[in-house]
């Protein structure tokens, strides 16, 4: 009997510095995330952008929030292209979750690798973001945005039955069905 008492003793013990060492082992691991991510400055990094997107001022983040190495690859105009498009068929980013984090430290060179799924004011998608810290500055190193509504034929005039988007080439409605006017073959002559 005394015997069970001490095993019953020990095996609370053991299971209880289990749980103890557990628990420090997730904290430390959550402190090392946040710490890595620069207390959620990344995370905010990204909101930033997406809101320069939204007003219309992608363009002014390329020198001041970009790295030399994306400045190096992708031309002003290629990156002021990519907030407009994001702008046009996305619009607002309403809200993001990490759905993927990858941290490294070379020497002094800190790097965070980010996926989050992410949904929009017209669609859901997903933002990939690798951002490096260079003189205590996180600084945008790629930005790749994922949406079905890419994939989507550019749209450039609307149905005038139900209002639907559609390709100026397209012959009839993609939601409703009604036939769209054509316009004029480029040959034609315009009355004067």
């Amino acid at each position: 009997m005394q015997n069970s008492k001490v095993l019953l003793w020990v095996g609370l013990g053991c299971g209880g510095l289990a749980l103890v060492s557990l628990a420090a082992c997730g904290g430390f691991l959550f402190l090392g995330l946040r710490a890595a991510t620069g207390n959620g400055e990344v995370s905010t990094k990204v909101d930033e952008l997406f809101r320069e997107v939204d007003a219309g001022d992608f363009a002014k983040t390329y020198q001041t929030e970009t790295s030399p190495e994306l400045r190096r690859v992708t031309s002003e105009a290629d990156y002021v292209r990519l907030g407009r498009l994001i702008k046009t068929r996305l619009g607002a980013l309403k809200s993001k979750q990490v759905s993927n984090i990858n941290m490294r430290q070379v020497n002094a060179t800190s790097t965070v690798d980010v996926t989050y799924t992410a949904t929009f004011e017209r669609g859901t998608g997903t933002i990939h973001a690798v951002f490096v810290k260079s003189l205590g500055n996180w600084q945008l190193n790629q930005l790749q945005v994922n949406s079905p509504e890419f994939a989507k034929d550019f749209s450039t005039a609307v149905c005038p039955k139900c209002g639907e988007p559609h390709a100026e080439s397209a012959k009839f409605c993609p939601k409703c069905g009604e036939k769209l006017p054509q316009p004029p073959p480029a040959d034609a002559e315009q009355p004067r």
